[in-house]
């Protein structure tokens, strides 16, 4: 549900991708910063959390956060609008 900034009732439906944790056990090329140079890092055993099963809950409340504070925006810029489900009449 939003179309150019305007809601239009349906639903809202994000997709997402999530980056692999960083700890694999293959061998990766990177920058070492205390030298200067290119080494091949190997991690020994996994000792990072999965983060694709708490991200849906995590992306959920940002998501609730951002619609919140829209909400919020829009009601700053027009305080005294008619027909506003806020406004007491």
């Amino acid at each position: 549900g939003i179309n150019g900034g305007i809601t239009n009732g349906n639903d809202i439906v994000l997709r997402i991708a999530v980056k692999p944790t960083s700890s694999i056990a293959s061998a990766q090329h990177t920058l070492d910063f205390s030298c200067d140079e290119m080494v091949d890092l190997e991690i020994q055993g996994r000792h990072d959390a999965c983060i694709a099963l708490r991200s849906a809950v995590v992306l959920e409340a940002a998501t609730a956060c951002a619609l919140a504070d829209l909400a919020l925006l829009a009601r700053a810029e027009i305080p005294f609008a008619c027909n506003i489900p806020w406004r007491k009449s």
